[in-house]
């Protein structure tokens, strides 16, 4: 215990309150930077699904990566630590159920392996991908039917997620959470092989966007373009918080928006420098998603809030009748209608969040959105569960 005391800040600093080996002291922070030599080099995540979820700022982009729900305890070489309290958002949901076929959702998981979680999926033409595990998966049948595509790719790796950008398909690997290490991967040929597209990257990527010929990255430690395809990446952080876990892009003209744990940056310059647009949201309502329809930014945050900006964020307005206290996972704008989806519920507007209308409620972790031909496609995360996959209803 001698090492892990000497790393454990003052409790007036600490983000939050654990049990190590029934004895009480603050969150220890940074979470995915552990050091050599101390108990945090063997650091792991319990995987059993619990009913409560914390987002302290240093765990929250980890949360998005596992697909899952954070655990109440870690292990550190034989130390038990137990989260008993939170300073950031701390939320608790019902037991799962299961999707409810009865309003017209449809399972689409055949060919995709039992029992796994999706974490991304993208359509592009007439075909979906969706990253399931530590594999990519096509379907060109709406979903019928799904192939594996892993040719070059490093399979026992998490899966992240998915960009297109022309005739070049992206693929985001994690490597190890813990240290922040992942690849990006490329495809020409609709994903029959793969490869390394990561020069200059150093962090799990967790959100890409397309603007033109660029290809913007996301992560723990920023911001990074490529304007070749991926061959070579800069960093471009000027005006960002170090380290500001980059969850989600946005672009409106030639605006371009970065979700962090800071909050929301803007820039109107292709990243070369980053403004904070953070009027009525604070670090708690960590930007887990956005989401662009007509002239309204939309921000989903870790605390069940949903904000839309009129005015390129210059202030932020909440937007949540209807919603319940939940971690809004992920976003999608389809005409005049805007997904949410969270720990347990799909919701739906089309009066731009004025109000929100729950459409399932048995989807226990909804990763992520596609919309293909008339069909509204949801990635179901429940990792461990007796529901996964894809499911798909019409969209209207």
């Amino acid at each position: 215990m001698a090492k892990l005391a000497s790393l454990i800040p003052s409790v007036g600093n600490a983000l939050g309150i654990f049990v190590v080996n029934n004895i009480t002291v603050p969150y220890i922070e940074p979470f995915p930077k552990p050091l050599k030599g101390t108990p945090y080099e063997s650091m792991a995540i319990i995987n059993s699904m619990l009913t409560e979820k914390f987002c302290c700022r240093s765990l929250a982009p980890v949360v998005r990566r596992q697909e899952t729900y954070m655990k109440k305890s870690l292990i550190i070489t034989g130390i038990v630590l137990t989260l008993i309290s939170c300073n950031g958002c701390s939320k608790k949901t019902s037991n799962p159920v299961e999707p409810n076929n009865s309003i017209g959702w449809t399972e689409v998981n055949n060919g995709l392996p039992a029992n796994s979680g999706v974490s991304t999926l993208l359509a592009s033409g007439t075909n979906l991908f969706a990253g399931v595990g530590s594999e990519v998966f096509i379907s060109t049948n709406n979903g019928t039917n799904w192939t594996p595509i892993n040719t070059g790719l490093p399979l026992n790796n998490g899966v992240v997620s998915l960009a297109v950008s022309g005739a070049n398909l992206f693929v985001s690997i994690q490597y190890n959470a813990v240290y922040d290490t992942g690849g990006v991967f490329v495809s020409t040929n609709n994903g029959a092989s793969w490869t390394v597209a990561d020069s200059g990257l150093n962090t799990i990527v967790d959100a890409f966007l397309v603007s033109g010929t660029n290809l913007f990255a996301g992560g723990v430690r920023g911001v990074f373009l490529s304007t070749n395809s991926g061959k070579s990446w800069n960093t471009i952080n000027s005006g960002l918080p170090r380290e500001p876990f980059v969850a989600a892009f946005a672009s409106s003209g030639n605006n371009l928006f970065v979700g962090t744990q800071n909050g929301i940056f803007l820039s109107t310059n292709n990243g070369t420098n980053w403004t904070a647009v953070n009027t009525a949201l604070t670090w708690q309502n960590y930007a887990t998603t956005l989401s662009v329809s007509g002239t309204n930014i939309f921000a989903g945050t870790c605390q069940g809030k949903v904000y839309i900006s009129t005015n390129n964020g210059t202030t932020w307005t909440a937007v949540d009748s209807g919603l319940t206290d939940i971690w809004v996972n992920a976003m999608l704008v389809s005409g005049m209608n805007i997904f949410l989806g969270s720990e347990g519920y799909i919701f739906q507007t089309n009066n731009n969040g004025i109000s929100w209308n729950a459409i399932d409620s048995g989807f226990f972790q909804v990763s992520s959105f596609a919309v293909l031909r008339s069909d509204l496609f949801v990635g179901y995360g429940n990792i461990g569960g007796n529901k996964n996959g894809v499911w798909k209803r019409p969209l209207n």
